[in-house]
């Protein structure tokens, strides 16, 4: 199934954070409790030019959730968004993981 959005924000990595979260609440809510509390870029010492690697990390939370995603990419807007999208597939995941165990747990026997 194929999902369009459009985000606007303060920037790129901002307008496709809210274009992800948009495209996939319809289908997991749980998207909308994640907040980005820290993005940082660094480049590896001994990389130059432009085939060198940059790693971007993003800290993300919901809740009392805390969790980071890091990505190491010669482009850095491809290196952002696979970080931000791995951090949303990670509280998709634990979120469903959990949601399962409880319905396991309290199943009729």
């Amino acid at each position: 199934k194929r999902f369009d959005a459009v985000g606007t924000g303060d920037g790129g990595l901002d307008a496709f954070a809210q274009g992800l979260a948009m495209a996939l609440e319809s289908r997991f809510p749980e998207v909308n409790s994640i907040k980005l509390l820290d993005y940082k870029v660094d480049l590896p010492t001994g990389q130059l030019g432009t085939s060198a690697e940059v790693v971007v990390t993003i800290e993300f939370g919901a809740g009392s959730k805390r969790w980071t995603s890091r990505v190491r990419n010669s482009n850095l807007e491809i290196a952002h968004q696979d970080a931000l999208i791995d951090g949303y597939k990670y509280h998709i995941l634990q979120s469903y993981a959990a949601r399962h165990l409880l319905a396991r747990i309290y199943e009729e026997p």
